[in-house]
């Protein structure tokens, strides 16, 4: 969880497409025996714009606002 959006790792199928869309480098990869998903690295870097959110599919990333 940052400041602006909040994830729920349970629905993330490890796609990665919102680690490539933060240009803040918010996220990292979990990918280590059967378990594949985001996790928040750098949560003081999260600057709200929300790219995250718009690119997931699974609706694993919500905007807290």
């Amino acid at each position: 969880m940052t400041a602006y959006i909040i994830i729920n790792t349970r629905n993330c199928v490890g796609c990665w497409d919102c680690f490539n869309a933060c240009p803040k480098q918010v996220f990292g990869k979990i990918d280590f025996l059967g378990h594949r998903h985001i996790k928040i690295k750098n949560a003081s870097g999260c600057i709200g714009c929300n790219k995250c959110v718009q690119v997931c599919r699974h609706g694993v990333i919500k905007s807290r606002k």
